[in-house]
């Protein structure tokens, strides 16, 4: 946490955090300032695994099974709309 606290306080690029109450069933997930869509996107898929093993694990899902790949894909298909503004070049150069 304290890792964590540093990162915010500095506002450090590149960087994120993601945690998880196992026992409440919530996660909190932060994807801070990038320097370039790519690392955005690096950081948020970084983010989203740790999330996505967190829930595979308390719910008992196997893995490598299909089931957390599955998971996987349908969470970022519910943060679109959160995130392709930050790594969309279209959405940027026609706004």
């Amino acid at each position: 946490m304290e890792r964590v606290r540093g990162n915010l306080e500095r506002a450090d690029m590149d960087s994120g955090f993601t945690y998880s109450n196992k026992r409440m069933r919530q996660s909190v997930v932060v994807v801070g300032l990038a320097s370039s869509q790519s690392q955005f996107l690096n950081s948020f898929e970084h983010e989203l695994r740790h999330l996505c093993d967190d829930i595979a694990t308390t719910t008992g899902m196997a893995m490598q099974g299909e089931e957390v790949a599955y998971l996987t894909g349908n969470v970022n298909t519910l943060l679109w709309s959160d995130i392709h503004e930050f790594i969309c070049c279209k959405c940027k150069s026609y706004e």
